[in-house]
């Protein structure tokens, strides 16, 4: 990844074109575009917030200086007076529109992406960082001929993370809350990696069921709305005709309403996975 002064940003506005929209966001869009010159499909990303935009930036070089992750979408370049980031484009879409194509993935389909993910993951915790909006639109995927179901995942988007320097953590409010972990919500206590497990383990539900666990949470921050959603998150991870009983106890592991209950990393929560998927 390079960073581009303000000098640059006329040489780089001609070598990428924006084609068409992809997604708007609260605090950025989306486009598709292209490299004038080798020719390939990018993706463009305008950061609105000054926050996110260096969330982003700090997370990457991190992850980078750590020799970085097959499973982690690389950048190609950030532009900080603008506030654009530009990526590889992946065809696959995300691992929210897959589940929702198939209708839901088997458990070994589902085991094969939680793995690549919680590589992911573990690159990120180790790196001091906490993604903090872990979710399914969050993971794009591409074809593979080395992955067992021909698709290879990686995680984007850390313009919410924790990325190991206080002035820059986002409010704890941020993220998606059908994905968050109670402590989110308990706004007490000092975030750990323990968030990103709680959200992987929502993510393998997810992935089984096409379903949300938790949805239709209108606004947290409301006391009768937030006492609602903790009573919710307190009770065990109700069993499901689609999830086998020994995959249920994985995520009910992973989402224990005490962060310290939980798997101590994603590697032990991979490896109970693959036991309950594989019996190994």
């Amino acid at each position: 990844m390079a960073l581009a002064g303000p000098e640059l940003v006329k040489e780089i506005s001609e070598r990428y074109g924006m084609i068409k929209d992809l997604r708007f966001g609260i605090n950025s869009k989306l486009y598709e575009g292209s490299d004038r010159k080798t020719h390939e499909r990018i993706v463009i990303k305008k950061c609105f917030d000054d926050g996110d935009f260096q969330r982003e930036v700090v997370a990457s070089v991190k992850i980078s200086l750590r020799g970085g992750s097959k499973h982690i979408l690389p950048y190609y370049i950030c532009v900080p007076v603008e506030g654009y980031i530009v990526m590889p484009y992946l065809e696959g879409g995300t691992l929210w529109d897959l589940r929702r194509k198939k209708k839901g993935l088997s458990p070994e389909e589902t085991f094969d992406i939680t793995a690549q993910m919680g590589e992911a993951l573990e690159h990120v915790h180790v790196a001091g960082i906490i993604h903090n909006d872990f979710k399914s639109s969050n993971i794009l995927l591409t074809a593979s001929s080395t992955s067992k179901n021909g698709l290879t995942a990686m995680l984007t988007d850390f313009g919410f993370s924790h990325c190991g320097i206080p002035d820059l953590n986002p409010s704890r409010e941020v993220g998606t809350a059908e994905y968050q972990a109670p402590e989110k919500f308990e706004g007490s206590g000092t975030l750990t990696s323990a968030v990103d497990i709680y959200s992987l383990g929502l993510v393998v539900h997810e992935m089984l069921t096409n379903a949300l666990l938790y949805h239709n949470i209108s606004d947290p921050r409301n006391k009768s709305e937030l006492r609602k959603v903790l009573r919710k998150r307190a009770e065990p991870i109700p069993a499901h005709e689609k999830i086998p009983d020994k995959i249920l106890s994985v995520i009910r592991t992973a989402c224990e309403y005490r962060p310290e209950n939980r798997y101590r990393n994603v590697t032990e929560m991979v490896s109970d996975l693959e036991k309950a998927v594989h019996g190994i």
